[in-house]
């Protein structure tokens, strides 16, 4: 059973509110934001067999709805069109960073092709 939890706390119900359907979540990873930290620690709130492997909306869509419904975590790069359309009334999650931080961050990691991950160099030769 995954530790994710039954209920959240919003401005209109600060002690929490409990769900009224288990949804997915959903975390849109924007490049430069410290999302690989905190899609790990999201990540750990789930079974692995609730984690989706699809990173990418190729991948995503590729899924079909049977397959798409079995996993209850979700984190990539993804459109926000590709979001709304397959998990409406889902939970979504995105970090954001300051502007100009996430530039200079993008910059110098385009500029060194060693940080690249090994999944996305396997992606880009496939």
């Amino acid at each position: 059973m995954s530790a994710f939890p039954d209920f959240l706390r919003t401005t209109e119900y600060p002690e929490g509110a409990a769900l009224p359907m288990r949804p997915a979540v959903v975390f849109h990873h924007l490049p430069k934001t410290a999302g690989s930290s905190f899609r790990k620690m999201l990540e750990s709130l789930f079974t692995p067999e609730e984690c989706c492997p699809a990173e990418i909306g190729d991948e995503l869509h590729a899924l079909d709805e049977a397959e798409l419904r079995r996993y209850r975590f979700f984190a990539g790069h993804y459109r926000y069109e590709l979001l709304e359309e397959l998990f409406p009334g889902d939970l979504w999650l995105v970090l954001l960073r300051h502007p100009v931080e996430r530039v200079v961050s993008n910059f110098y990691n385009l500029r060194d092709a060693s940080r690249y991950p090994p999944a996305w160099q396997a992606r880009v030769q496939a």
